[in-house]
């Protein structure tokens, strides 16, 4: 199966040559860990500026990404302005908790397809794959949420970086790895006023060195890995 870059050399040794291409890789982790960081230098990658992306925001708004995204890369303006990154809203307000999960889906979903039918994006930022408005759902119900957007994901043959804040959710979650290429959790620790970052690396391919790295970001370098923790 063909790789792809992350847009981070370091974390591509790490995965065995990148990702895998057509399929959706998760970054889990609470909020300020570094997520979304990751998921910009995939978009943002210099060497793929004229690759289509999207950047899917469920029920936020991505004023605050895009910002973020022109102040990790020069070249974002010149991606949106050639028509190659988008940064796109799905908005699922209409829909409330006493509807079923496979409404809310299809509204997403739908929403989704609007897209595609005029932006064949090649590369997709899904943030978040488990929407706030679900965070008082069961267990079961979130795995299903998480495993359903997974599929219709997988519908439009293009390679996707997912990004979950809830790690409950995660922990006993099946994942079907015909559409899933990897897992990269990631923490954070802070210690008075100083805080630590790492992620771990799952088992997922053989191919991948997995265990724990500690990792520093910020907004121009993005994520730097320093050494592996275990």
């Amino acid at each position: 199966m063909p790789v792809l870059s992350l847009g981070n050399l370091q974390l591509d040794r790490l995965l065995g040559g990148g990702i895998e291409e057509h399929k959706s890789t998760i970054l889990v982790g609470d909020p300020g860990c570094g997520k979304t960081t990751l998921a910009l230098q995939f978009i943002t990658d210099p060497r793929s500026t004229k690759i289509p992306c999207a950047y899917i925001c469920i029920d936020k708004k991505p004023e605050r990404i895009m910002e973020k995204a022109l102040e990790m890369n020069g070249t974002v303006n010149q991606q949106i302005t050639a028509g190659t990154l988008k940064f796109v809203e799905i908005s699922i307000q209409d829909w409330s908790p006493d509807q079923s999960i496979n409404e809310l889906l299809l509204t997403i979903q739908l929403q989704i397809d609007a897209l595609f039918q005029n932006f064949p994006a090649e590369r997709l930022i899904i943030d978040s794959l488990l929407p706030h408005v679900l965070c008082g759902f069961s267990k079961e119900n979130k795995q299903y949420f998480i495993r359903e957007l997974l599929h219709i994901i997988h519908l439009y043959n293009t390679t996707a970086i997912c990004i979950l804040y809830d790690t409950s959710a995660h922990h006993s979650l099946w994942l079907d790895t015909s559409m899933v290429s990897d897992q990269l959790i990631f923490n954070r620790k802070s210690d008075m006023d100083y805080v630590t970052y790492w992620l771990e690396i799952s088992k997922n391919s053989t191919h991948n060195l997995n265990g724990k790295y500690r990792f520093t970001f910020d907004a121009q370098k993005g994520i730097s890995l320093k050494h592996r923790l275990c």
